[in-house]
């Protein structure tokens, strides 16, 4: 998440278009699938010695990464009202 919150240092993650930088865009959802793929795909699970996550897992997983998006967000908002 923290690629999407660095395109703009003041504007708002759900302010700047997800297609405004279309390499950024394909590049998170190519690796949002080869992750997924490491995770669950039982050949490349033998590769890398992943599990499969439970839903509680990922659950956690995107929580933790969520936490990132809101820390910027008010990061932002500060720099916004200090201009």
């Amino acid at each position: 998440f923290q690629a999407w919150n660095s395109r703009s240092e003041t504007q708002s993650v759900f302010q700047v278009s997800a297609l405004s930088n279309p390499f950024l865009f394909y590049s998170m959802v190519a690796a949002f699938l080869a992750q997924i793929a490491v995770v669950y795909v039982p050949a490349l699970r033998w590769v890398f010695r992943t599990t499969p996550l439970s839903l509680s897992d990922w659950s956690w997983a995107a929580l933790v990464a969520l936490s990132v998006v809101v820390v910027v967000e008010i990061d932002k908002g500060i720099r916004r009202r200090n201009q």
